[in-house]
């Protein structure tokens, strides 16, 4: 059994889907229900005993200033690429403190402070069953070993959620590969995740983390934001 020691969120990306609401605010900052999104990830790492965090910061990066006040051990990363990469140049920014973390996007609203627990049995992603065909990321799973991924989702048997766990070992690997690709390769269009998952996945073994689909939502579109909180429906009209 491993645990966890400290957690990264990726924070730093523009939230182009939830404009106009991000014209102003970053995605992570924006409140539902009085609630900055990316507080009830803090909130909830530290009901875990999870204190050290580090935010990756980008776009309106001095919005996130008021969080090193509000919490202990909040450590903001710039990330100077942020707005010609993808997320990999956020990873590749916070690269030496991937050892025993939990990696978390900034924009996952967190319902249940369990799926962020910090003992875990092997390095892997949080995951939903799906029954039903999605179009999230889709693993496919066997025996607690994730074999394969699609980005398109729907043919396999749990949807990805941007939640993992790395022990040592497989920090040190990450860590590598995310020199090699972004630093080395210049691949700055890609995902970070899919590094482990894809590029170098035979030199991984990644396991799962089961979690209901209501314990974490995922806000993409304005739609979605309304449903959640009724005081963003003027942007739909």
């Amino acid at each position: 059994m491993y645990t966890v020691k400290r957690a990264i969120i990726l924070a730093a990306g523009k939230g182009e889907r939830l404009r106009p609401v991000t014209l102003e605010t970053p995605k992570p900052l924006v409140k539902i229900k009085e609630k900055p999104i990316i507080e009830t990830i803090i909130e909830k790492l530290i009901e875990n005993e999870i204190t050290e965090i580090y935010i990756t910061v980008g776009y309106k990066k001095k919005k996130f200033k008021y969080l090193e006040k509000k919490y202990n051990n909040i450590t903001l990363l710039e990330n100077p690429y942020y707005s010609s990469t993808n997320n990999i140049s956020s990873l590749y920014i916070a690269r030496n403190f991937i050892k025993d973390s939990i990696i978390i996007e900034g924009d996952l609203i967190i319902n249940n402070k369990n799926i962020l627990r910090k003992n875990f049995e092997k390095s892997g992603y949080n995951a939903i069953l799906s029954n039903n065909i999605t179009s999230e990321w889709g693993l496919k799973v066997e025996n607690n070993t994730i074999l394969d991924y699609d980005k398109l989702g729907g043919k396999f048997n749990y949807q990805l959620v941007g939640i993992s766990r790395w022990n040592e070992k497989d920090a040190e690997k990450l860590k590598e590969h995310l020199v090699i690709e972004f630093e080395k390769n210049k691949k700055s269009d890609i995902y970070w995740d899919e590094i482990a998952l894809d590029l170098f996945k035979k030199e991984y073994n990644l396991g799962i983390l089961k979690i209901n689909s209501k314990d974490v939502k995922e806000i993409d579109t304005l739609k979605e934001l309304v449903e959640i909180d009724k005081s963003y429906e003027k942007y739909l009209l």
